[in-house]
């Protein structure tokens, strides 16, 4: 499967493969791919393999690279230097990529949100590496070395391996449409109380992803882990309020939203269009982000830490991660009013009045375009940890 990252249009239907760094490529054509060979003489609009290390010109070819040799200078220079037609990074297959070092991984994601915060003028295409790839690229570096022995053959006779992507080109988005979804668990009813409008506290997890490549983005801990979590809180309060003896007084909603990587759009959403009665009785927001990996936990909150109703949960927040054995920090970041970049999801509750805050592994907010990554699979999840945090916030 082959996987566009740009929304750069591919203006040729064809391209031949130029195997920059030792390894090749197969050819796209939506999820599906596919082969042409041309063993006849000269082929369509498209080029030939070059050598490893090759700095010559890549004009209407394809060069293809596994990102392990990939530098973000080495991509500038086959894009605006070398003029290729089309890039195709080959990806570690998903075994080796859960054996790859956390080194590498950090690299990868380096060179990722490189490619995502500039502008690229041609499609830059990923692949997963396989042996059907890798015997394409023997049988093309076997053809250059004979081509290479031999000055006096000409170099269209060479096989071809031909690129050809088919699809509709690549479109602006008109206007955003984003899916939220929202349940809740009804507390013990008291007297004089409207079901709607009985104190609640919230979980909230934002369930988009983001990635260089969108068909790539998995997003297993940002945001897979709060998506988890929070369902997986649903399940437990759920069977709880089943019973009357074991239902608690405080009602619990439960939220996803979407468009987290757009300034948490979808929860803006989610509080503009709910029942006033419901904004009002909520006393707690906690949202749920990246809480599967690192064994640190950071509780963001954006309220004055002098404030008596933040401090009672702050204190219960640590209390139940020392009896945990847990490492848990409460940061404190004042929400500046005249900053558009929400860094937070509860700052958009904030925002609102509603007291709130975020739980996550990471000290630091990530920028709007990084949270997600095409490495943030599986295999970087540790079910343990998550399990943990889950039980954490039951507790708290």
């Amino acid at each position: 499967q082959v996987y566009m990252a740009s929304p750069a249009r591919v203006r040729s239907s064809s391209a031949n493969m130029d195997a920059v760094s030792g390894a090749g490529a197969g050819t796209g054509s939506g999820a599906a791919d596919d082969r042409k060979v041309d063993e006849e003489g000269s082929p369509p609009p498209s080029t030939k393999k070059k050598r490893r290390g090759s700095s010559g010109d890549l004009h209407r070819k394809l060069a293809m690279v596994p990102i392990a040799d990939l530098t973000e200078e080495s991509l500038e220079q086959m894009v605006d230097k070398r003029n290729a037609a089309v890039v195709l990074i080959l990806l570690p297959s998903p075994e080796a990529l859960a054996a790859t070092s956390p080194e590498d991984i950090e690299r990868f994601k380096r060179l990722e949100r490189f490619m995502i915060t500039r502008q690229w003028k041609i499609p830059i295409y990923f692949a997963f590496d396989d042996e059907n790839l890798q015997s394409i690229a023997a049988h093309i570096d076997g053809a250059a070395a004979v081509g290479a022995a031999n000055a006096s053959s000409s170099s269209s006779s060479n096989d071809r391996y031909q690129f050809a992507a088919a699809g509709s080109d690549a479109s602006l988005v008109p206007s955003l449409h984003v899916t939220n979804m929202h349940g809740w668990v009804r507390g013990a009813p008291s007297a004089g109380t409207d079901a709607d409008s009985a104190p609640t506290v919230a979980l909230v997890a934002n369930y988009d992803t983001f990635a260089a490549a969108p068909g790539l983005a998995v997003g297993s801990d940002h945001n897979g882990s709060g998506v988890v979590a929070v369902l997986e809180l649903a399940r437990i309060f759920g069977r709880l309020y089943s019973e009357f003896r074991t239902q608690g007084p405080l009602s619990v909603l439960f939220v996803l939203t979407g468009a987290g990587r757009m300034n948490y759009a979808g929860t803006k959403t989610w509080i503009r269009k709910a029942d006033s009665r419901v904004l009002e009785a909520l006393e707690f927001v906690l949202c749920l982000e990246d809480i599967a990996s690192g064994d640190d936990l950071y509780l963001h909150v954006s309220r004055n830490p002098r404030d008596q109703d933040i401090r009672s949960i702050t204190e219960n927040f640590v209390d139940t991660a020392k009896q945990m054995d847990v490492n848990l920090e409460v940061v404190y970041t004042q929400l500046n009013s005249s900053d558009s970049t929400i860094h937070w999801q509860h700052e958009q509750f904030t925002k609102k009045r509603i007291l709130g805050a975020t739980l996550a592994n990471h000290r630091t907010p990530r920028p709007m375009f990084e949270g997600s990554s095409i490495f943030d699979r599986s295999s970087m999840v540790d079910t343990k940890i998550l399990a943990r945090n889950i039980k954490l916030v039951m507790e708290s």
